[in-house]
């Protein structure tokens, strides 16, 4: 170790070091000088060898005082103009270099003022791919998610806190939360789902399975000539909570255990995430859906077989044709118009649940479905297409105050469930 190592560290400082350190210490209204940074980095290097003194040989230890000394001496004066116009160059050809996880802003000398401008004539921050306001959206988001383990949770939270200045940072804390986190298999789930997006099918799986993990490396230019990139199928057990709140496997309608889907797309609706899937029919042109809730499936495997997708699939429109993320399985053509009369104050709740896209009409405009006048807190509300048993689910919550105007079929599974409720309550 030579008594110019410390100097030589300095001189060796590279985008990354100084990218984040403005990360950990700046902000757009914090912004710092050259001089600051070269001096805060020699500032962490310095208590980088107190934190590791430990682990230093003793031989090694008078050097290291000697390099202690020296950083000493650079606390108390300047930074040396090299080292400082390393950091200086840096900045200058990392302005505003756009990277995956942000980029360096410098700011002019008009933002500086008093005594720190005859110090320095540009100043930088570091400007993170998200805001601290959106950091604390998604830290706030996943800290009381219930289905996020302990350790999953915090571990997101470290990383987002990287991506925002210290005095934005919050660490998990798991007594501050009262939402209790549920044991389970949920990320690993997702995991292994989005692998399914993104997986190669091999046209002769057979090759593959013998080869090992080694071998396919090594062989990948080869596959690949003979692969795709697709989704894959999924297999997996599907689970319900029974009464000693514990998953157990719920059979499908066949009574089979093992379900093998064709995944569609992956949903975040109503605080949960949903795998949309895709029933294929041989020799059909019928596109039915039935969703699963990720949490709630166990044994997940990504399988080495393509699945079948559609390409006109509308997030947007599956959202809010199915409230409640309830799939009746019928084809979306086959779904039908939804007319529904309600009391005004459950517009709010309507558009939060079906989405902007239906059709509101109050007063003379309700004339086109059929009524010449409404009374003054009631509007006709036109859904559009929808799923029959989501939309009865959502109109038995609200029964007191909406109607169902059409079609007949919804208004006899209405009728059904409140004579039912009548059998029940009388």
């Amino acid at each position: 170790m030579k008594d110019n190592s410390f100097n030589d560290k300095l001189r060796a400082v590279s985008f990354l070091d100084v990218f984040l350190y403005l990360m950990r210490y700046s902000s757009e209204n914090s912004p710092l000088s050259c001089n600051e940074i070269a001096m805060g980095l020699s500032d962490e290097y310095y208590y980088m060898l107190e934190k590791n003194r430990d682990f230093i040989l003793d031989s090694e230890l008078n050097e290291l005082d000697r390099m202690r000394s020296d950083i000493m001496k650079y606390r108390k004066e300047d930074i040396p103009e090299s080292i400082r116009r390393q950091v200086e160059r840096i900045l200058s050809k990392y302005d505003s270099f756009e990277m995956p996880f942000g980029r360096i802003c410098m700011l002019s000398d008009e933002f500086a003022s008093g005594s720190r401008k005859d110090h320095f004539t540009r100043v930088y921050y570091a400007e993170s791919v998200f805001t601290e306001s959106q950091i604390n959206l998604l830290r706030d988001a996943i800290s009381v998610y219930p289905y996020a383990e302990q350790n999953v949770t915090a571990s997101i939270i470290d990383g987002l806190n990287s991506l925002t200045p210290l005095y934005n940072r919050e660490p998990y804390n798991k007594n501050k939360y009262s939402a209790k986190k549920y044991p389970g298999s949920y990320f690993k789930n997702l995991e292994i789902i989005t692998q399914a997006f993104s997986k190669k099918i091999y046209s002769n799986p057979d090759n593959i399975t013998t080869l090992t993990p080694a071998e396919r490396e090594m062989n990948a230019a080869h596959f690949d000539k003979q692969s795709e990139k697709g989704v894959s199928k999924i297999r997996f057990k599907y689970c319900e909570y029974n009464e000693e709140k514990k998953l157990v496997v719920r059979p499908d309608k066949h009574g089979n255990e093992i379900r093998e889907v064709n995944p569609l797309k992956l949903m975040w609706v109503n605080g949960y995430y949903y795998l949309v899937t895709l029933l294929a029919e041989e020799h059909s042109s019928r596109c039915q859906y039935i969703n699963y809730r990720v949490d709630k499936m166990i044994d997940v495997e990504c399988l080495d077989e393509k699945a079948a997708v559609v390409s006109d699939f509308s997030v947007e429109e599956y959202k809010y044709s199915h409230p409640v993320m309830y799939a009746d399985n019928r084809p979306i053509y086959e779904k039908q118009n939804i007319i529904i009369k309600c009391k005004k104050k459950l517009i709010n709740n309507a558009l939060d649940t079906f989405g902007f896209n239906i059709n509101i009409a109050a007063g003379a405009d309700a004339a086109k479905y059929g009524y010449s006048s409404l009374s003054d807190d009631e509007v006709i509300i036109d859904l559009g297409k929808a799923g029959l048993e989501g939309v009865c689910m959502w109109a038995l919550e609200y029964g007191y105050g909406c109607e169902i105007i059409s079609p007949l079929e919804l208004r006899q599974k209405m009728l059904d469930a409140a004579m039912h409720l009548y059998e029940t309550y009388k």
